[in-house]
């Protein structure tokens, strides 16, 4: 099982928990597209949702050079909404996972960046959907487990951790630390 084939299969799994989440609620993505001058009707974040799970579904079912070409154009497209944010000072939140008001960071970034390498890799070494690897006994099982456990850790590095930190920062700020420095005053 190529370690390209887990990361898609995993970042699949991400997208599909993403596209739920802006079906179900999709005013949190509207938000953002508003915030960045993008058209922003309830129903253009909820259609997102629906291509995200769509899309995501394909790559987990099938596999192929096809849905990964096509995952790799979704994740590409949120790698542009935030970098043209960063480019622009906007501190925008992307409403990926629903509400929140931390804006994306490098773990975005990254996380599109490497989802956007692992679809091309599924284009040039297209693999099969995840129920393939059913067959390919314990291999396929521990495979399997790994885009769960991958999954379940992006989430956390790009819902909670982002949040965590936030919280972390605040309370330091708040606390007032009394801070020295080893240089001599003049």
């Amino acid at each position: 099982m190529p370690v390209h084939a887990v990361l898609l299969h995993a970042l699949a799994l991400v997208l599909a928990l993403a596209g739920v989440r802006k079906v179900i609620d999709p005013a949190p993505v509207a938000a953002s597209l508003r915030r960045s001058g993008l058209p922003s009707a309830p129903v253009l974040g909820r259609l997102l949702g629906v291509v995200e799970v769509v899309v995501s579904l394909a790559v987990l079912s099938t596999g192929g050079a096809v849905p990964a070409a096509l995952m790799g154009l979704v994740y590409l497209g949120f790698l542009a909404f935030i970098l043209s944010n960063k480019l622009r000072g906007a501190d925008v939140p992307c409403g990926c996972f629903g509400e929140s008001t931390t804006p994306p960071g490098v773990a975005h970034i990254a996380v599109n960046t490497v989802a956007v390498a692992a679809a091309v890799a599924g284009v040039l070494d297209p693999s099969d959907g995840v129920f393939g690897w059913i067959d390919e006994g314990a291999v396929g099982v521990v495979a399997l487990a790994l885009v769960v456990v991958a999954g379940a850790l992006t989430i956390a590095l790009l819902e909670v951790l982002p949040g965590t930190a936030s919280s972390a920062l605040e309370q330091a700020d708040r606390a007032r630390v009394p801070t020295f420095s080893l240089k001599e005053p003049r």
